[in-house]
């Protein structure tokens, strides 16, 4: 039968997908997308959950400059939230699953509740109730959110051949934290600020639903994440690094702005969003950067180095649970 880690994350998903079987109504779109849809007279709600694991997506040691529960409360409500910023959602109510060994200290799960109840309060998301249980292990965090939008929720898989990649803001910075870049400088600073207190863009997704005809959160890495929409949409990629944005405070710490589109290129956890428009469309008033485009061949999927060398995008690396990062 094999193990979850040889298997793989992505192949584990869909075989788990088969199991469930198919979605029934209410449930319009499941496994697959950024949110489950559900269909209820003529509200369309939003449904996604996300975990964070001690020693997996935080640190508790005290001797680690990233270490701050109070973030980890707010990136694992921001990673939900991003989810419902890819479909053009906004949140409404939220409920938190919690396990925690025995001796953990419990000013460390008041700080998470803090950070969790900060972005509720700056993103109007309440938090209605949950679960605490022991577990005989690291801790875990469950977030399951629920949300809405008006009119259609953008998917994965709208993506036609040659329409526009972009994405919004800059990438890279998350990476570039949590790599370890966080000696005191202002440029580092402002990076470990980016990586552990990231913002969803939720008016953004809002504003781009009416243009979008594909659009998901990176969570994963331009290089991971780019793919799966590829898939769901039917189409191949073809992304210039050159094109990638990134900060300033980026390009002083990576030393030149070539290493740190590469970054950028691979980087996890910037939760920005990825969005497909088609050509000539006009573009709303959000910061948005023209990567590249889709293709008619679903086998494409490169990027263009800054030499101008086409390479595969599997060779660009990227983020997988059961996996291994570049």
């Amino acid at each position: 039968m094999g193990s979850v880690g040889a298997m793989g994350e992505e192949a584990l998903i869909e075989r788990l997908a088969r199991g469930l079987g198919a979605v029934q109504p209410p449930v319009e779109v499941g496994v697959g997308d950024d949110c489950a849809v559900l269909r209820l007279g003529d509200r369309t709600l939003l449904f996604a959950t996300d975990t964070m694991v001690e020693g997996t997506h935080f640190t508790t040691d005290p001797t680690n400059p990233l270490t701050d529960l109070v973030a980890v409360g707010w990136r694992l409500g921001a990673s939900n939230l991003s989810d419902l910023a890819a479909m053009g959602g906004r949140p409404l109510a939220a409920v938190i699953s919690t396990a925690l060994p025995a001796e953990w200290p419990v000013t460390w799960v008041e700080q998470a509740y803090e950070g969790l109840r900060k972005v509720g309060d700056r993103h109007g998301l309440p938090i209605c109730g949950g679960d605490v249980v022991r577990i005989n292990g690291p801790a875990a965090l469950t977030l399951a959110v629920l949300g809405e939008v008006d009119g259609e929720p953008v998917l994965r898989s709208g993506g036609r051949p040659g329409d526009l990649i972009a994405v919004t803001g800059d990438l890279g910075a998350s990476r570039a934290c949590l790599r370890g870049v966080h000696d005191g400088s202002e440029s580092r600073v402002a990076l470990l600020r980016r990586g552990l207190w990231p913002m969803p863009r939720l008016e953004w997704g809002q504003a781009l639903r009416g243009s979008a005809s594909a659009m998901m959160d990176l969570s994963d890495g331009l290089a991971t994440d780019l793919p799966r929409l590829a898939q769901a949409s039917g189409v191949g990629v073809v992304v210039r690094e050159a094109n990638l944005p990134v900060s300033d405070a980026l390009v002083t710490v990576c030393g030149s702005r070539e290493v740190a589109q590469r970054e950028a290129l691979i980087g996890g956890e910037d939760y920005e969003l990825l969005v497909t428009l088609p050509k000539g469309s006009p573009l709303p008033e959000v910061p948005l950067s023209v990567i590249g485009e889709l293709t008619a061949a679903p086998s494409q999927m490169e990027f263009v180095g800054a030499n101008g060398e086409h390479r595969p995008l599997s060779e660009a690396g990227g983020w997988s649970h059961f996996g291994s990062a570049s």
